[in-house]
């Protein structure tokens, strides 16, 4: 909307019915006696926007007049851009989203009024990186995003697993589709879409067959208003898509698979170990124990010959003749 005052356009010589606003069909509105007002609908705008501004150009002109010999020609040309900036953050509020302007919000290089953190828990506490699971331990996939404006619900639409940091790499494991979980994925929402965060659980391992992967979640930005939700009904309505800010992919990882056999064999190979080693000293000490005892006696008896064989004396005989 553009208000002009009446004495500069009586000035310049320039009629109310040549006076257009982004478009010859549009007649301006007497406001009083000394100003009139233009309008213009959005959709008859140019339209752009930055991280933070929405942006609506349109041109104020007047259009050629008739002349007293009846041909058209302008008295004073009259043509001056119009651009109406606003924060995104009035069109969320106002729930202007829906209506096809251009709002988008860039959270992935945090340059926008959003900043979005994927983590990976094990219940409560953040994983490591390179973490080791077993085939029948849980993942906590947790999407948080940093505002404080009630309205704004974040919503985790699509999660897959791969075996690189790349999103488009081959195998893809989808566990998670248009807010809901697939069949035999092992997943179980916590909570989406019910606030500005949301969080999930996968047995990763248990139908994923690789050694190594990377989890990435896409997410989206809905601002609740009135009754429709943002919570996915395992379906993700016109409604909702349509209440949609923005959306982006976030990764994180990487999880090793654990084994099954290692641990058990492990333990297994230590047991045994462990008990021949046992069954060793315990040995050696009974060895040991049996001969000092056998030598112990043999001391303490003494030395006997019972041989009955006589003797025979050492002697000779000197016969002396006299």
């Amino acid at each position: 909307m553009v208000t002009v005052a009446k004495d500069f356009l009586l000035t310049k010589q320039i009629s109310l019915l040549s006076l257009h606003l982004g478009q010859v069909s549009n007649l301006p509105l007497n406001l009083n006696d000394t100003h009139v007002r233009l309008t213009v609908a959005w959709n008859n705008t140019n339209r752009f926007s930055n991280d933070s501004y929405l942006t609506a150009k349109v041109t104020l002109f007047n259009s050629p007049e008739p002349l007293l010999n009846g041909t058209k020609g302008i008295v004073h040309t009259l043509e001056v851009p119009i651009l109406c900036a606003y924060r995104k953050s009035v069109f969320i509020s106002a729930n202007f989203g829906d209506m096809g302007y251009n709002m988008n919000i860039d959270p992935i290089s945090a340059s926008g009024s959003f900043k979005v953190i994927i983590q990976l828990l094990n219940g409560t506490s953040a994983l490591p990186h390179n973490y080791t699971l077993s085939p029948d331990e849980e993942v906590v996939v947790k999407v948080s995003m940093n505002t404080s404006a009630e309205e704004m619900r974040l919503v985790i639409s699509k999660c897959w697993a791969t075996p690189t940091r790349n999103i488009r790499d081959n195998p893809s494991y989808i566990f998670l589709d248009s807010g809901c979980p697939l069949p035999d994925s092992y997943t179980a929402i916590i909570s989406n879409g019910n606030s500005s965060s949301s969080s999930l659980s996968v047995r990763i391992f248990s139908f994923v067959e690789l050694d190594v992967v990377y989890l990435h979640c896409q997410v989206q930005i809905c601002v609740e208003m009135g009754s429709v939700t943002c919570v996915p009904g395992c379906s993700m309505s016109k409604a909702r898509l349509a209440r949609t800010v923005d959306s982006l992919v976030g990764s994180s990882g990487a999880l090793i698979r654990e084994h099954e056999y290692s641990l058990e064999t492990e333990s297994d190979i230590l047991h045994v170990v462990g008990f021949s080693f046992l069954g060793i000293c315990i040995m050696v000490i009974f060895l040991a124990g049996f001969t000092c005892i056998v030598f112990y006696q043999r001391n303490r008896i003494g030395h006997y010959n019972f041989n009955i064989k006589p003797k025979q004396d050492d002697f000779t005989f000197h016969v002396f003749n006299t």
